[in-house]
C-alpha cells in the first residue's frame, strides 16, 4: 500500500474511535458530576440520573471496541511493520502475543505477582546479534480484610533478551537503584547458586546499581570499565529504571518505563512525520543496547 494510501486509510479509521473515545469521556463526566451534585442536594432521584450517563459510557466504550482493535491492528500491520522490516533482520512480529511468563520467571531475577501480560512481540537480528523485546505488564492484586481490592504494579515497560557473546557460568544481575521488585536467585536453603552482593571498582557505578552475582570473578570478568560505561551511558538515555540479568548465554534488559509501545494515536490526527519518529526513537532504544555493548563483537568465544 502506497504510503499516503496507507496515512489516509489511519486517519479514517482513527476519527470514528476519537469520537466514540470523547463521548465516553462526556458521558463518565457528567455523570459523576450530577451523581456528585445529587448527592449534596440531597435530590436522589437525580443520582440515578448521573448514574445512567456513566453506565452510558461504558456501554459506548464496549460498543466501540471492535473499530478500537481494528485500528489497532492496521496500524501495527500495516506501518509498524514496515517501520520494525527496515531496521530488524529475519523479522517476527506478533502484535497479539508477547514474551511468555516462563521466561521472565526462568531468570529467577523478577517478582512475577499474580497478574502477567505481554503483547507487541518482536524477534530478529541486528547486527548479527539476535533479539527478542515486547511490552510487558506485572502487577500483583490483592484483597484487605475490608474487601477492598488493591493492584500493584510490579513492572511495566520493555522486556528484552539478547544473545551475548559468551555463555555464564552462573547468573549476575545488575539493577538500577530505584528499579523495585527485582530479586535474587537462590535463597536460604540453595547455597549453590546463592547470589551476594559484589561491589565494583568504579565508585560511581556503585552508587547507581546494585551488583549481584554468585561468582565475584565471573562479576569482574563481565563488568569491564567498558562494559559498565556503556551501562552507565544506557541510563542517561533510557527513559526508565534499568534491570540487567545475565543468565545462560542470554542476556535480559528490562526498562521499567511505564509506558506501551507502537500505540497509535487516538485523540491527535494522524501525522506521518512524527509516527516515523516515535518509531524510530523506539527502535533506537533497543538497538542502542547492541551497539552500546558491542554485543556484536564475539570476543569472549573459544576462550
Amino acid at each position: 500500500m502506497e504510503q499516503n494510501d496507507l496515512f489516509a486509510r489511519l486517519e479514517a479509521m482513527r476519527k470514528p474511535v476519537a469520537v466514540r473515545q470523547r463521548l465516553t469521556l462526556v458521558f463518565c463526566v457528567c455523570g459523576f458530576a450530577v451523581a456528585f451534585l445529587a448527592v449534596l442536594s440531597r435530590m436522589f432521584p437525580l443520582f440515578f440520573v448521573g448514574f445512567g450517563l456513566v453506565i452510558a459510557g461504558v456501554v459506548n466504550t464496549f460498543a466501540s471496541a471492535k473499530k478500537t482493535r481494528e485500528y489497532n491492528n492496521f496500524y501495527k500491520n500495516e506501518f509498524v511493520r514496515g517501520m520494525l522490516a527496515r531496521r530488524i533482520d529475519n523479522l517476527v512480529f506478533e502484535p497479539e502475543n508477547g514474551i511468555s511468563e516462563q521466561t521472565v520467571r526462568d531468570t529467577r531475577m523478577m517478582s512475577l505477582g499474580n497478574r502477567y501480560r505481554s503483547d507487541d512481540y518482536v524477534s530478529g537480528s541486528y547486527k548479527g546479534v539476535r533479539l527478542e523485546f515486547s511490552d510487558v505488564k506485572i502487577e500483583d492484586e490483592s484483597t484487605d480484610s475490608d474487601g477492598h481490592s488493591h493492584t500493584t504494579v510490579y513492572f511495566s515497560g520493555r522486556w528484552m533478551i539478547f544473545d551475548f557473546n559468551k555463555a555464564f557460568s552462573c547468573a549476575l544481575q545488575v539493577r538500577e537503584k530505584g528499579f523495585a521488585y527485582a530479586k535474587k536467585t537462590g535463597g536460604l536453603f540453595s547455597s549453590e547458586d546463592r547470589m551476594e552482593k559484589i561491589e565494583l571498582e568504579s565508585e560511581e557505578f556503585n552508587r547507581r546499581f546494585d551488583v549481584y552475582a554468585v561468582s565475584e570473578h565471573e562479576g569482574f570478568y563481565i563488568l569491564t570499565p567498558q562494559f559498565m560505561q556503556a551501562v552507565s551511558d544506557l541510563a542517561d538515555i533510557t527513559k526508565g529504571k534499568m534491570l540487567l540479568c545475565f543468565t545462560g548465554s542470554k542476556l535480559h534488559i528490562a526498562v521499567n518505563s511505564g509506558r506501551n509501545a507502537f500505540e497509535p494515536p487516538v485523540l491527535k490526527p494522524i501525522d506521518p512525520v512524527q509516527m516515523r519518529r516515535e518509531i524510530t526513537g523506539e527502535l533506537d532504544g533497543v538497538i542502542a543496547f547492541i551497539d552500546r555493548l558491542r554485543l556484536d563483537r564475539n570476543i569472549y568465544k573459544g576462550e
